[in-house]
């Protein structure tokens, strides 16, 4: 049997090149340019829950070359100007990704939603920003249940940001590994040890220097 973090660096290498032909400087993009987007509003437009009903966010790390998800809280950025691409996204519901540049400057770069009943997703994208002083860039996560903001770390390797419902416990990254998807296109979370996608919402990206 073929070891889960082997296979997906394998399929990190192999799709780098493809991943390079989508790059996009997306600073300045508006919603307008993301297929879907009036459906996507509606579908998320709702009324602010209470706290105590919002899904929690967390994000988790892996360092380039290792097998080991961490929790990314509290790691320090370096200056430089990076790039974030979307390498894999598990979802059954509507959600938006959008990155916060500054307070007057926001692009939504990623989204899922619902068009004639069937869920359609964004293709791949990679966007660029200048970490300022090692900056994290927060990333503003819209559900149908509310907003949550989330901060990727200035630094090279992998994320995982993972949205836990309110009436579940948040998992242990020690307990989750990365498989790759059928088709070998995309990456997916995993529970270590099985190739069942974690049921729960969830995006993957590469954080690469440039």
């Amino acid at each position: 049997m073929k070891n889960p973090d082997s296979v997906a660096d394998v399929a990190l290498q192999v799709s780098a090149a493809r991943r390079k032909m989508l790059k996009v400087a997306a600073v300045g993009a508006g919603l307008s340019l993301l297929p879907g987007a009036n459906a996507l509003a509606g579908a998320v437009a709702v009324s602010k829950p209470p706290v105590s009903l919002l899904p929690s966010v967390q994000v988790g790390f892996r360092a380039l070359g290792s097998s080991t998800i961490v929790d990314a809280a509290g790691f320090r950025g370096s200056s430089g100007t990076y790039e974030l691409s979307v390498i894999g996204v598990g979802t059954k519901s509507p959600f938006a990704l959008a990155a916060q540049y500054s307070s007057i400057a926001s692009h939504r770069f990623w989204q899922a939603w619902r068009e004639q009943g069937m869920l359609q997703t964004s293709a791949p994208i990679t966007i660029r920003w200048m970490a300022s002083g090692g900056n994290a860039l927060p990333i503003n996560i819209t559900l149908a249940e509310g907003t949550l903001t989330a901060a990727i770390t200035a630094r090279p390797g992998i994320y995982v940001l993972s949205i836990t419902p309110a009436n579940q416990a948040v998992p242990a990254w020690s307990s989750l590994a990365f498989g790759l998807h059928r088709g070998g296109s995309a990456l997916t979370l995993v529970p270590k040890g099985s190739s069942t996608e974690v049921a729960t919402t969830y995006a993957l990206f590469e954080v690469d220097r440039v």
